[in-house]
């Protein structure tokens, strides 16, 4: 049985994230795993009768306590008994905690929901979500502010032609076919750029599969993110999907990334594969 964590903060959308994760959770027999973060309070210095250990635990027990019981009740609006569901609370900041929570308890899947950059701050520093699909070993969906369900029939994967998005092919359509969705996989060449040879992996991959609903489709335009948006629009994709890497400091600072814009602006949601730098 496949895990889908949905990290909840209560929010619209954190509602937003859990019909996306209930669908594939449904699609692919997969358990849900709601958690949430919570940080400790400041706590009042230790009495004559009671040390500041025993304070601290009696207070995180019931902090754990209380977040579990919010969670019940969040799954019990949203989830009901569709699929067996989980409940997890643990104290930390949530980037980190969500992440290391990824690789000790074997999740196949993060789904969870962006507000998008609201200010400067957020543009700069990132998101939760933004900053979780850069550092997460496992595949993170991505649901922005605004989207809402809309089914899951069509599917891109904006691919750059590298050898080392390959093992990502076939991963995608893993979740697609559960869907019985129709795969594109999408190269946009920029227009004065280096023309990109077709992608032998990528053809092998397709020639084999059994299923007829994958094709491949290269498009031309001078600014890939404006094409990439527009072919989205015209042919009425559901879901983006795309690869991304671990930059350095100087790199998240300075560099524009395209997962990250459609993490925090897109109109669909956005499935991302972390490609491990070399």
């Amino acid at each position: 049985m496949k895990h889908i964590l949905i990290p909840v903060d209560f929010s619209p959308e954190a509602i937003s994230a859990t019909r996306y994760a209930l669908e594939f959770a449904r699609h692919s027999a997969s358990k849900l795993v709601l958690l949430t973060v919570f940080e400790a309070p400041l706590l009042p210095p230790a009495s004559t009768f009671v040390s500041r250990e025993m304070t601290e635990e009696n207070a995180a027990d019931q902090m754990v306590k209380s977040a579990v019981d919010r969670l019940k009740a969040f799954a019990e609006e949203h989830i009901g008994n569709r699929v067996p569901t989980r409940f997890v609370a643990i104290e930390g900041k949530p980037t980190s905690a969500i992440a290391q929570f990824t690789k000790d308890h074997n999740v196949d899947l993060v789904v969870l929901g962006t507000k998008g950059a609201t200010w400067w701050g957020d543009r700069f520093q990132g998101t939760v979500s933004s900053e979780l699909m850069r550092r997460s070993d496992v595949p993170c969906l991505i649901i922005p502010a605004g989207v809402s369900w809309n089914g899951l029939k069509n599917w891109v994967f904006a691919t750059e032609l590298r050898s080392d998005e390959t093992p990502y092919f076939s991963e995608f359509a893993d979740w697609g076919d559960r869907f019985d969705a129709h795969l594109t996989y999408l190269h946009i060449h920029r227009t004065g750029g280096i023309e990109h040879e077709p992608h032998p992996a990528l053809n092998a991959f397709l020639e084999g599969r059994q299923r007829g609903n994958s094709g491949q489709v290269r498009i031309e335009g001078e600014h890939v993110q404006t094409a990439l948006e527009q072919f989205i629009d015209e042919q009425h994709q559901d879901l983006l999907a795309v690869t991304t890497q671990t930059h350095t400091l100087l790199e998240q600072l300075f560099h524009r990334s395209l997962a990250r814009h459609e993490a925090l602006h897109g109109k669909v949601p956005l499935m991302v594969f972390h490609r491990k730098r070399d």
